[in-house]
């Protein structure tokens, strides 16, 4: 793309409008309206894709950046939806001046190659950008089985990405492109000078660079960089030598000179370079001799190696006496997080067994090995706890120990004698748990210690709160209005939770009145702890209902606890329905013999209404059919009636207007 095209185009367009007053052209108001349209610009990190070789149902992956150029306007974009390649997000929104990070997928299901443009839309079709997108599949792999249902996890609906850039990318380089790593090795062979050293350079390599647009370019400035990195490192070496070097020619020079000024050389057996052999009367030594410090050359203190003392990493206190015990290390007591809520485990013994066991129950414990034992949570509380229930959590105690030791504990409250107070011998580096429960006949906030004591000896202390109240179920309303529509019922109904927060399981009745249009199913029922229960309140009108509200309270009571009201209001609207014959002459039915007849129902009223045949009124032998059906605004329906008589029977049929709904 060239760079007139990367440009912003633009287009102005000017208008004028003219507004008349009480047409009146001297009066006229001209305003000048000048419009700029530029067109939108962006910036993709990549324009051409290539997914190298991926097996059928597998999927590679590439991230690129779109980013939006223009400082004032936003831009909407979406993706082209290709089969075997597939962009996400497919579409978003770019604020001026943002960008945002994109995966481009190949998951391709049959063999072939894939060469094909995918489309990057721009304010839904207005602009088209067409992307590159290449990809090889050559082999079939088994599909994987996703998990699915019941046991599926949130991370079971999100796949792995498998980007090219990462390690494994060496695993799905495609025969074309080895062949070209083949190649490189041929032809920059010369420039390393041996191929050794050439596959040497490429093992630093990722296969990645085989994989972009031009692998030579890339190789050929990787190589480069190789052989200057060598340079350079070899041009400070020898730049360091020489520094050296100068430095101890002119050390030994100016020792020289300084032997000469003291007459211990003479200057012509120096300028001879006289070896060690002509200097056979000269004091020798066993032991090197510091001769810059001799000669007075520097001063004592100068250049001396400096000693630097250890670091310190430990404390000089330990918790624990080193000869005697190892110290306590950070992470083991922090690794202790007692739940009280955990699960029951099966107790310990009650009284020690063997001779080890009763000599280390009752043996006396420094302070260094009762920071051993670890017991929690310091405070346990039960929250909410429900009359005459009992609500249970767990104390728990390790012993980090060498040897056994016993826990029991001392109960003082009546509200807590149905905790687990029996002494425990724990083993070394085991755990043992010890049951709290809370049961109270009252209402009060509960608040009170527990003592647990050590080889009969050490005795602590662990808070128990809790706050005892009546059992409370809650109703999901509280008052529930009920109308009719146009369903072909008689009757309406609304579902309900009734929800128990407490800690136990909850029983329900309700008490309805006697002459009742509202009921519940089901009428009583228990809810367990942390539960709810779905409840049906049923709105049924009276005959003497019509164009009228009918409101009841139903009363929920609850067992040890509060009881609830709900307020129901119904209506149902004014209704009449009328037979047009007001009788029906059936004459004489001979036995065994089926007889039907129509008479005519009509809705007198101009809305719609829904009637009901009372069947336990109808004589014997007879049948209506429709029993209930739904009459439109003043519209007339057939019923139909049905006659058999395997006896013979005089009877009066009497059609009636059938009572308001």
């Amino acid at each position: 793309m060239s760079k007139e095209e990367h440009e912003i185009q633009h287009e102005e367009f000017d208008y004028s409008a003219s507004f008349e007053f009480d047409k009146e052209i001297d009066n006229n108001t001209v305003i000048s309206l000048s419009i700029l349209g530029i067109c939108p610009k962006i910036k993709l990190s990549l324009y051409s894709f290539n997914f190298a070789e991926c097996p059928s149902y597998d999927h590679r992956d590439i991230q690129f950046e779109i980013e939006n150029r223009n400082e004032e306007l936003p831009i909407e974009f979406s993706f082209e939806r290709i089969s075997s390649f597939m962009v996400t997000p497919n579409k978003s929104f770019l604020k001026p001046l943002e960008n945002c990070e994109l995966v481009a997928s190949f998951c391709p299901k049959n063999l072939g190659n894939f060469n094909i443009d995918l489309h990057l839309f721009l304010f839904k079709g207005q602009y088209k950008i067409p992307l590159k997108f290449s990809g090889t599949c050559n082999t079939i792999m088994e599909k994987m089985k996703k998990n699915r249902g019941l046991e599926s996890l949130p991370e079971s609906f999100i796949e792995e990405k498998k980007f090219l850039q990462d390690d494994n990318v060496s695993d799905v380089l495609p025969l074309k492109s080895k062949k070209i790593k083949e190649r490189m090795l041929l032809s920059w062979q010369s420039l390393a000078g041996s191929r050794e050293l050439i596959e040497d350079i490429y093992k630093q390599f990722s296969d990645k660079y085989f994989l972009s647009a031009n692998p030579e370019e890339m190789i050929y400035k990787e190589i480069n960089k190789k052989v200057y990195n060598d340079y350079m490192k070899s041009s400070r070496f020898d730049r360091n030598n020489q520094l050296q070097q100068k430095k101890l020619n002119d050390k030994m020079l100016e020792l020289n000179e300084k032997l000469k000024e003291l007459g211990l050389i003479h200057p012509e057996r120096y300028a001879n370079d006289q070896s060690d052999d002509e200097m056979k009367g000269k004091n020798k030594y066993d032991a090197p001799i510091d001769q810059e410090f001799f000669f007075g050359l520097r001063q004592a203190g100068d250049n001396d190696p400096k000693l630097g003392l250890p670091e310190t990493k430990d404390n000089l206190y330990v918790i624990k006496p080193i000869a005697q015990y190892e110290p306590l290390s950070v992470t083991q007591s922090l690794s202790f997080q007692p739940d009280p809520n955990a699960p029951l485990k099966k107790k310990y013994p009650a009284e020690a067994k063997s001779h080890k066991e009763i000599r280390d129950s009752t043996a006396e414990l420094t302070g260094e090995m009762l920071q051993k034992i670890f017991a929690g949570p310091k405070i346990i509380d039960f929250g909410m706890v429900f009359v005459k229930s009992t609500s249970v959590k767990t104390f728990t105690v390790r012993n980090d120990l060498r040897t056994a030791i016993m826990v029991k504990l001392e109960v003082n409250y009546e509200e807590l004698k149905k905790s687990y107070s029996k002494p425990q011998v724990i083993p070394p580096g085991e755990i043992a748990t010890f049951d709290i429960a809370l049961n109270s006949h009252r209402t009060e906030e509960f608040r009170g210690t527990i003592k647990y004591i050590i080889n009969n000896k050490y005795t602590f202390e662990f808070l128990v709160t809790g706050l005892i109240e009546l059992v409370t179920l809650e109703p999901e309303f509280t008052s529930l209005k009920f109308a009719f529509d146009d369903n072909n019922d008689m009757e309406v109904a609304h579902k309900i939770w009734i929800k128990n927060k407490g800690n136990s399981q909850g029983h329900f009745r309700w008490y309805l009145a006697e002459n009742k249009v509202f009921s519940v199913e089901p009428k009583e029922g228990d809810i367990p702890a942390f539960g709810k229960l779905e409840a049906k309140i049923i709105y049924k009108p009276s005959v003497t209902a019509a164009g009228k509200n009918e409101e009841e309270k139903l009363i929920m009571k609850v067992d040890d606890g509060f009881e609830q009201m709900i307020k129901c209001s119904g209506f149902a609207p004014d209704s009449k329905c009328i037979f047009v014959e007001n009788s029906l002459d059936l004459g004489e039915i001979p036995v065994c013999e089926v007889r039907e007849e129509h008479i005519q129902i009509k809705n007198s009223f101009r809305h719609p209404t829904v009637f009901r045949v009372q069947t336990e009124n109808l004589p014997p032998f007879t049948k209506v059919i429709p029993e209930q059906e739904r009459l439109g605004s003043e519209e007339t329906k057939y019923l139909k009636v049905i006659f058999l008589f395997e006896i013979g029977v005089i009877f009066f049929l009497k059609l009636e207007d059938f009572p308001k709904k």
